[in-house]
């Protein structure tokens, strides 16, 4: 009895000192056990399936559509100030044209072949040259089709055209080389804003976009065909049966019918 007295007052003592750790003890091992737990009762009932989130082709094109908008906007507000850029260099540019157009190399000094020729090149140059640029000049209104056209195929056709001219461009430039210095920095800066329009433009998402919506819209009409399909062969179905079960209520008749007699 004694011994059980000191034990008692030993284990008293040992947790009224270590009380802390022991309890850390007791959760240690209750949360050591948790999972094992756990694992036992998901043997017996199963584990829960993850939840997965699926999409009707509907939803699915509302949010593509969704996106589209928001990226055509992006384009529009990235856009257009190049387009204002390029609108008001063609501006200039005509501006500088117009006083090349209306110099008169046959009237200003000898060499009288040579400004013949230089002055038929002119006209032809500039003739071609503001044709170019007009049609150049980009669209004024945020129409978003109107713009991206422009800004994908605008450069591409910018540069063939004057290509095509240099000749013109290179006699003209003998008698008015400074005015054509002018013109050419302008063009040559015309000429990097559409190509990073077209950059912009070639960047972007819209297209990708686009194609998926076109896509989903497609698999929609072959859904809904597929659903109208299956309509009709249910009801062709339906139809057969009803002619299956009078013809058989015709023969049961003509059964009947021939043994009456």
């Amino acid at each position: 009895k004694l011994c059980s007295k000191l034990i008692k007052q030993v284990l008293i003592t040992y947790l009224a000192k270590h009380a802390n750790n022991v309890q850390k003890l007791v959760l240690k091992h209750f949360e050591a056990r948790i999972p094992v737990v756990m694992g036992f009762w998901e043997k017996i009932f199963g584990k829960p399936a993850e939840q997965k989130k699926t999409l009707k082709l509907e939803e699915l094109e509302e949010q593509l559509e969704k996106k589209l908008e928001k990226e055509k906007q992006a384009f529009l507000n990235e856009g257009f100030g190049l387009l204002e850029q390029t609108s008001s260099l063609v501006a200039v540019s005509l501006e500088r044209l117009k006083e090349i157009k209306e110099r008169d190399f046959e009237a200003e000094g000898e060499n009288k072949y040579l400004r013949k020729i230089v002055q038929s090149s002119k006209q032809g140059f500039a003739a071609r040259m503001q044709a170019l640029l007009e049609k150049t000049s980009p669209p004024q209104a945020k129409d978003f089709e109107k713009c991206f056209s422009y800004s994908i195929q605008a450069v591409d056709s910018f540069r063939q055209e004057l290509v095509s001219f240099r000749k013109s461009i290179a006699y003209t430039g003998i008698l008015a080389k400074q005015e054509m210095i002018g013109l050419g920095k302008n063009i040559q800066e015309l000429e990097t804003r559409l190509a990073e329009l077209q950059a912009l433009a070639k960047n972007s998402s819209i297209n990708q976009s686009k194609q998926l919506l076109e896509k989903s819209k497609e698999v929609q009409q072959l859904l809904s065909e597929k659903k109208q399909t299956l309509e009709e062969e249910k009801k062709l179905k339906e139809m057969l049966a009803s002619l299956e079960k009078e013809k058989s209520q015709v023969l049961e008749k003509s059964k009947i019918l021939k043994e009456g007699r």
